[in-house]
């Protein structure tokens, strides 16, 4: 039988034996290291903490001040269309007074020369030779140009003429209007083009019952129209959780739209960009103003839809103009009534019946624009969507106002 010897231990560990004889200051020196090696871990833990938590400070700070900086790109995008419209309102009247020349509005007009083009310091050379081309040096201020190099970002600015879609507001007045009674052809040439039709008959959509719940929303009375099909103009909205009545007020959106009864997001999608709200119609005024849409700036689908005297009379020259027009930033013809008697193929201008009033929807000016401006700095990015309505607007300030802002969004 072999006897073993008992290991060393050390509070119940076995331990060597040099280690069991050594002195209790010996033994707290491994106690030490161990205890240096945790401060120094924690003081790295808290070192790299700190510097992650000044690089997302950083980063923090550094959007906060991009973004400050792109929403007043975005405002000086603003303030320089809004520059650009009064320059060409001002043309506008000069023309009219002094050589007796009507207001002419298109695509190739001031207020459409910097369209999709990004601005800031990078574009600096291209404005300053606009500026020479223009001859605007003798009243721009010279420093301009020098503060503009400063930009620390950009911004891009789109001018559309909201007066190139039909108005859905136009029979807030009631269906006896003549505004009305043109925006519900409008809306019945639209809605009857062999596409659309064709989109609406596959939804089981009647386009005439459609306008009617669209006059019904807006007019000012409680009286169902007799083509909507509906005893009370409400019906079809009563139905619903929560129930709710027909606005009998005009649209402040063209997302109220899709209130009205079959008018679903797929509808909105494919009408919205041909539709707009804007200019509101104002409360008592004349039955017979007209509702007009400029011939120089509304799309070439749109026109079509309008006029389809133009896509079977007039044919391919009709394409061929509206092309050529469209792609030169120029108007359709030298007048109005040469546009609708040589490219749309209306027999004639003024007066008659039937297809003839479609001469009247149509006008050569503007008074309503909407300006869209995106400013960037850094990664961060501002949109500014405005619609302005051009005109000598008495303000309550002694000063008149060169135009009337109707919508403001920043997002």
């Amino acid at each position: 039988m072999v006897l073993r010897r008992k290991p060393q231990t050390h509070w119940g560990f076995p331990v060597a034996e040099a280690e069991a004889q050594s002195t209790p200051r010996q033994r707290r020196r491994g106690v030490a290291i161990i205890v240096a090696v945790m401060i120094i871990s924690l003081m790295m833990v808290f070192t790299a903490d700190m510097i992650v938590s000044s690089q997302v400070n950083l980063e923090l700070a550094t959007a906060a001040r991009d973004n400050i900086v792109a929403e007043y790109l975005s405002k000086s995008g603003y303030n320089l269309a809004l520059f650009l419209l009064s320059i060409d309102y001002g043309i506008d009247l000069f023309k009219q007074s002094q050589m007796k020349t009507p207001p002419q509005d298109g695509l190739g007009d001031i207020w459409g020369m910097v369209n999709d083009i990004p601005i800031g310091a990078e574009t600096v050379e291209m404005l300053a030779s606009m500026q020479e081309m223009f001859n605007l040096n003798a009243i721009s201020d010279s420093d301009v140009m020098a503060q503009l190099q400063l930009f620390q970002g950009e911004f891009t600015i789109t001018v559309s003429d909201e007066a190139a879609k039909i108005n859905v507001n136009y029979c807030a007045a009631g269906g006896v209007t003549t505004q009305c009674k043109q925006m519900r052809g409008m809306l019945n040439a639209l809605f009857s083009c062999p596409i659309e039709k064709a989109y609406l008959d596959a939804k089981n959509i009647n386009h005439e019952v459609l306008i009617a719940k669209i006059k019904d929303w807006v007019d000012s009375d409680s009286r169902a129209d007799p083509k909507s099909g509906l005893s009370d103009e409400s019906d079809p909205y009563q139905r619903l959780s929560p129930p709710y009545k027909t606005k009998n007020s005009q649209f402040d959106t063209l997302a109220e739209l899709k209130l009205i009864d079959t008018w679903d997001d797929d509808l909105h999608a494919v009408f919205s960009p041909y539709l707009t709200v804007y200019p509101f119609k104002k409360p008592g005024s004349d039955i017979n103003d007209r509702a007009h849409i400029n011939i120089n700036t509304v799309s070439r689908e749109l026109l079509a839809c309008l006029v389809p005297e133009s896509r079977t009379q007039c044919g391919e020259t009709f394409d061929l103009v509206v092309a050529k027009a469209r792609a030169n930033k120029a108007p359709l013809g030298e007048s109005k009534q040469q546009v609708l008697r040589d490219v749309l193929c209306l027999p004639q201008t003024i007066g008659g019946k039937g297809t003839l009033n479609k001469a009247e929807w149509f006008a050569e000016s503007s008074p309503v624009y909407r300006i869209e401006v995106k400013g960037r700095a850094g990664f961060q990015e501002k949109s500014l969507q405005a619609v302005i309505k051009r005109g000598l607007v008495q303000a309550k300030q002694r000063a008149p106002s060169s135009y009337q802002l109707l919508f403001w969004k920043m997002s």
